[in-house]
């Protein structure tokens, strides 16, 4: 069943930060990392439990996707009903090996969705 993909407000801007961030030297690397997160988002529609569980979240719900050198990190709601497909936000976070730099995982708030789908 496809669900509906929606990226959070904070998700968009982080992903333009880093888009912006890499455009400083490579135009070309800085559109990849777009295009290949979108396309990762886009994946999700039919493919929400591919991603690995998210270790310091603590749910199953809670995945990421690794994408370039970040981690595309998505919440995946269950499907409830067939009249009403489920949805998956996501995150996108600078990948890092330390553990004090890992991002505050947070179920998002339905009511801060940004309407723009992947």
């Amino acid at each position: 069943m496809a669900r509906t993909v929606e990226w959070s407000e904070t998700a968009t801007l982080d992903l333009e930060e880093a888009a912006d961030f890499i455009a400083r030297d490579s135009r070309y690397y800085a559109a990849a990392l777009v295009r290949d997160a979108r396309a990762a988002a886009r994946s999700l529609k039919t493919l929400a439990e591919r991603g690995r569980i998210v270790p310091e979240a603590r749910s199953p719900d809670i995945r990421e996707i690794p994408v370039k050198s970040f981690r595309l990190i998505y919440w995946a709601l269950p499907i409830e009903c067939p009249s009403s497909p489920s949805s998956t936000v996501a995150e996108i976070f600078p990948s890092s090996g330390s553990a004090a730099e890992e991002p505050q995982i947070r179920k998002p708030d339905p009511s801060a969705r940004n309407p723009r789908r992947g």
